[in-house]
Formats: C-alpha cells, structure tokens, sequence
C-alpha cells in the first residue's frame, strides 16, 4: 500500500470514527480529501451524514489544498454540495449550516434530482427546511418529474414544514407528474391535517390530474373517512359529479374500491346512483365485479337498478358470476337480479359452471327452471361441465333434471366429451344417471 492511499484509508476510517484529531493527522500527510469509499463517498459527505459539525468544518476549510493536489476532475464544491443533500436528508441543520457558509449551494440539483428543500420537505426535518428557506432556497424548484418541495412534504404528511413552505411563497396548486397537486399528494396518502392546511390555503378541489381525477377521487378510493368529509364540508363547491377519463364519478371509484362508509358519505351528498361511465357501467356493476357486498348493499338500498346492462350488455349479476363472488350473487338475486339474463348466446349456468363456483351454480338452480340451455357451439351447461371433469357441476345439473342425452353438433354425447377428456370420475357419475 503506498504512503498516499494509506493516507486515505486513514482519513476514511477517521471520519467515520469521527475522530477530528486522525483526520488532521491524515490530511497533514497528505491524504486527498476527495477520495472515496467502496461506496462511492467522500470524506466530507460521510461526516455531513454523521452529522459531525467539526470534522466537516475542517475539512471545508481546506478545501483549496485538497483541490489542488486532488485527481479527480470534479471540483470539491461539487462534494461540499453532495455533503449538504446528504446533512439535510439525516436532519443535520448544524452541519447543514457549516456547508451554506462555505458555499454549499442551497439549491443543489444533480441531474434534475431532487435539491436539499425537497430532501428536508421528504424527511421532515423543520430546522433543515427553514435555514435553507433563511438562506433563499427556491420553493418552485422541480424534479425531472415536476414535483415540489411541497410535493414532498404534502406526500409524506409533514404538517409543519408544508407550513413553512407556503408561508415562504410555495404554490398551493403547482402541478407536479401527471399533473399531480400537492392536494392530490396528501389526500391519497390520507394525510388529514396536511389536507386541512392546504385545504384553508386556498388549495382548489376540483383540480384534475392527468386521467381527470380529482382530490375527491383520490379519496373514495382510500379508506380515511375524515379526508373524504373534510373535501366535501369544507367546501360547498365540491362536485360530486366529476368524472375522471373513464367516466367514473367519486362514487363509482368509492363503490369499485368497497368503501361502504365513503359511499354513503358521498352518495348523501346528491351523487347519482345509477350514472353510468364511458363503458356503460353503473356504480353497482364495479362494485359486484369486485365482490363489494357491503357497497353492494348501500347501492341496492338507495335505489341502483339491479338489472341494469353496460355497453357490453352485462349486468350486475353477470359480473358477479364471472368473477365468483357468491355473497354478492347471493345478494343480487335476493333483490330481484334475473337469473335468466343471457349474454353472447350463453346463461349464467354456462358461466358459473365455467368459472367452478359450485355455491353459485346452486343460487342460479333454484331460480332457473331450463337447465339445458345451449350457446353458440350448442353446448349446456352439462355438456361444458362434463368436457371439463367438473363433478360437482355434473351432481348439481344431474339432480335438476339435466338432459343427459343431448349431443353437439358432431353428435358427441356428454359421455363422449368426459371419456374424450379422461376424466373418469365424471364417467362413472354420468353411466350412474343412466
């Protein structure tokens, strides 16, 4: 090991050790104050991250030697501003102060990376944030994504240093990534107090972003009751009709996430319970395809249309049997959904024993009296459920009378399509039914 690099690998193991009397005794012997770890970091930016006032102090004070006899082309201020990211994110506002006097620059941004504000808005550290402000730091500064130190500070909850923000000038309404408010931040992490602060700032409610969200959608999906209340009685101007680029009104994003209590929240404030989106469907069609029951329940007791179709020509009860939610076609049936509905030529039968829900093919029996339908490949639900070696299905069409003699078109009997398939048990069920 040469007499240089030992020199630096003294100043390094000082450093973390934070011992400023072996970091003298390794400078003096001439160690670079710009070497590097195996981690790529500086001897000023390990003590900024240990928060060591005195051995960042020293070494800044050098810093004209260091540059000097230094064989790296970057220029130290590059590090001392590195070393200033790095104090402000651990919450060293004394070390953060040692780096400004020496000419750190406050509003550092490598590649359009984040600056120190948005690292002490990120991490929430008061001190930090407001001697940059002291110092000037630019609250408008961007990301390469457009967010904020507001940004920031609103998607992590930092109620006080988004208060220090705006008292400093921040835009309450700054559009970030896909157009992305500070509202919009703190209401999807449902952050409330930040939600209230910005709210009593003037922050606007019926902003949308990118995909036509707004701040109430963000919040009917989430589960904080409070945020969703706080939207709509602080500000009598909130429409509960917007819609986002797929049609979906607050309700619609609240019924699809199944947040029961938010949708009557909303829904008592005049959203219309059977508004449809840009596919046709209703809050109760998303709320049944994803198995909602208890929005479900609100849905049907205010008054949604059971048997309403979409664009598609499904209804509610379609969606639930497709996606096996029994509780929810349980529920539907119970409210008057038609269990005959058909679509593309199939029943729901055909699609129950598709999916293998066998509680749900029982709810459908007791309210279907043709078992046999055909679809278009002139298959029945017994035909489908012996070419797939269903059993329970078979037991189920069996015992309601299901034409075990019907054939396809190519005159294969449902015996022919279980033997084709090797499924022997369903054989044998199907020779005991004679």
């Amino acid at each position: 090991m040469t007499k240089s690099l030992a020199a630096n690998v003294a100043l390094l193991e000082a450093v973390v050790r934070g011992r400023l009397r072996d970091v003298r005794r390794a400078v003096k012997n001439r160690a670079d104050v710009t070497c590097k770890d195996e981690k790529g970091m500086t001897p000023i930016v390990l003590a900024a991250w240990r928060g060591d006032a005195e051995v960042v102090d020293f070494l800044a004070h050098h810093k004209e030697s260091e540059v000097a006899s230094s064989s790296e082309s970057l220029g130290f201020d590059t590090y001392l501003n590195e070393a200033l990211s790095f104090a402000v994110a651990c919450g060293r506002a004394e070390v953060a102060s040692v780096l400004l006097d020496y000419g750190a620059d406050k509003d550092f941004q490598p590649e359009n990376d984040a600056t120190p504000l948005m690292y002490a808005a990120m991490c929430g550290h008061i001190g930090s944030a407001q001697l940059l402000l002291d110092w000037g730091a630019d609250t408008h500064a961007r990301t390469n994504k457009r967010a904020t130190a507001l940004h920031y500070a609103a998607r992590n909850g930092r109620l006080q240093v988004s208060q220090l923000l705006l008292d400093a000038g921040a835009k309450v309404d700054a559009a970030g990534d896909k157009l992305m408010t500070p509202m919009m931040e703190a209401v999807r992490e449902e952050h409330l107090a930040v939600v209230d602060l910005l709210q009593s700032r003037g922050a606007c409610l019926s902003l949308s972003h990118k995909y036509g969200r707004t701040p109430l959608h963000f919040a009917a999906e989430r589960t904080e009751l409070a945020v969703v209340k706080l939207l709509l009685d602080r500000d009598q101007d909130v429409c509960v009709y917007i819609t986002d680029s797929q049609g979906l009104t607050p309700l619609m994003t609240a019924a699809r996430a199944g947040n029961d209590s938010i949708l009557r929240v909303i829904f008592k404030r005049g959203s219309r319970v059977d508004a449809t989106a840009k596919d046709g469907s209703t809050a109760l069609h998303l709320a049944a395809y994803n198995g909602r029951l208890d929005a479900c329940r609100v849905l049907i007791g205010g008054g949604a249309d059971v048997n309403s179709v979409d664009y598609a020509g499904l209804n509610a009860l379609t969606k639930a049997v497709q996606r096996g939610h029994t509780d929810v076609t349980k529920l539907l049936l119970q409210n008057g959904a038609d269990a005959r509905f058909t679509t593309d030529s199939r029943s729901l039968l055909h699609l129950a024993v598709e999916n293998g829900v066998d509680d749900i093919l029982h709810l459908l029996l007791d309210r279907v009296k043709c078992v046999d339908a055909v679809d278009d490949k002139r298959f029945t639900p017994l035909m489908i459920a012996s070419q797939e070696g269903k059993d329970a299905a078979v037991g189920q069409l069996i015992s309601r009378s299901a034409n075990v003699d019907v054939r396809t078109t190519d005159g294969s009997s449902v015996l022919h399509l279980a033997v084709r398939e090797g499924h022997l048990a369903t054989c044998k069920l199907l020779l005991q039914s004679g």
